[in-house]
């Protein structure tokens, strides 16, 4: 999802000026971060001068608030990632999604996409993510980004503590919202398939009881729990029983039957998952019996 999501954003780049550009804005972008001058820049402000500048980028401003879900997604999960890096490291608790924090490549695009939503809040700052914060003057993104950074240049040597300390204070500064980030083991290789006595009773078009399996995903400490339904597509909540939605036949996933897109970006987005799940699973139409 996170590359899905890079490659989606990065697609709606358009420079102000073509004649001007030997690269593209992506290409660009992805070279002014491993350079030598802001590769190890804690401060994302400092590094968003250089766009400002060069005007590098340019986005309808429409586009832009249609890509607030998306935005919000990447925002939450580099939230989520340095929330659980102290539980991981301290208490060898694994999260789904949480062996990231090892991968220099996922780590260097999440730092991107964190300039990229900066550099769009200059444009449109409703397309900014939400948080529930403790203090209104605390700046997510900026902490986020620094904490990041400083992530990433502690690859292949354990994290200092001062870092982990931060980490571990981001759940009293910031609500960490629930993700879904692991596929659930369901359809025929559901875990209930062992726990019942042979032979098992099948009725066509018809799901028995006992196949039923509720997936329980590790809960980060100081995370909430949301008691709706998540369109893993779209990334948001559906509420806690639609009259209609698709359910992924492998993963269990949910998504919206079908939303009017808002842009040209979100029009695409969407068609890239109407035939498949994210995980590759196919969908099935789900009716709510109330």
């Amino acid at each position: 999802m996170l590359n899905a999501i890079a490659n989606c954003f990065k697609s709606v780049l358009r420079p102000t000026d073509l004649s001007s550009l030997d690269k593209g804005p992506a290409e660009n972008l992805t070279a002014i971060m491993t350079s030598k001058q802001h590769s190890e820049t804690t401060d994302v402000d400092k590094v968003i001068l250089n766009f400002e500048k060069n005007k590098e980028f340019c986005v309808e401003p429409a586009t832009l608030q249609s890509l607030q879900q998306l935005i919000q997604w990447v925002a939450n999960f580099t939230l989520y990632l340095l929330a659980s890096l102290p539980q991981q490291y301290h208490n060898m608790i694994r999260f789904p999604g949480g062996g990231l924090l090892a991968d220099h490549k996922a780590l260097s695009s999440l730092r991107e996409l964190l300039v990229v939503i900066r550099f769009w809040g200059l444009i449109r700052h409703t397309c900014l993510p939400v948080f529930t914060k403790t203090s209104e003057n605390l700046d997510v993104v900026s902490l986020l980004f620094k904490l990041l950074t400083r992530t990433l240049l502690c690859q292949g040597s354990e994290p200092d503590e001062n870092l982990l300390d931060e980490c571990c204070l981001l759940p009293s500064q910031v609500l960490v919202p629930k993700l879904y980030l692991a596929t659930e083991a369901a359809g025929v290789t559901s875990p209930s398939l062992a726990l019942n006595p042979l032979p098992l009773s099948f009725e066509y078009k018809c799901e028995p009881e006992f196949m039923q399996f509720t997936h329980e995903p590790i809960m980060l400490e100081g995370s909430i729990p949301a008691f709706q339904k998540y369109d893993i597509v779209r990334h948001i909540y559906m509420g806690s029983n639609p009259s209609i939605y698709k359910q992924c036949t492998r993963c269990s996933s949910v998504s919206m039957v079908k939303v009017s897109p808002k842009s040209s970006a979100t029009r695409a987005w969407d068609q890239r998952w109407a035939r498949a799940c994210p995980c590759g699973g196919h969908w099935k139409l789900v009716k709510s019996s109330t």
